[in-house]
């Protein structure tokens, strides 16, 4: 049996900046979601608003607990178009994952979602 999950990881965010350690949200972080079953497989997409000359948003994972590892990254200068739905193979079976919002330069506000399968 499968279960599939859609999140929220940004929501029109506007403030960029560095990843938070552990549980201790970064200035660029949307919420941390608790996964309910270990995630195998995942697609991300993000609608950025506004025509930013800068944009990246990285996808993190954790196992631990502690340690968030960049599991994907969404760059407009590495190619990355606002509303392209990006694939995603984990590591290992994901339960926690979060959303940052590392740059944002001339655009609005970021949203990014996250449909996991495991």
């Amino acid at each position: 049996m499968s279960l599939t999950q859609r999140l929220k990881l940004l929501d029109n965010q506007s403030a960029a900046g560095a990843s938070g350690t552990g549980n201790t949200r970064g200035a660029g972080d949307g919420p941390l979601f608790n996964l309910l079953y270990p995630q195998l497989a995942a697609a991300v997409q993000a609608e950025i608003f506004g025509a930013p000359t800068a944009c990246v948003i990285n996808i993190q994972a954790r196992l631990d607990g502690a340690t968030w590892d960049t599991i994907a990254v969404l760059d407009i200068s590495q190619g990355y178009v606002s509303g392209k739905i990006q694939p995603l193979t984990f590591p290992a079976p994901v339960l926690e994952v979060k959303a940052n919002l590392a740059t944002l330069t001339g655009g609005t506000g970021v949203s990014c979602y996250l449909a996991a399968i495991g």
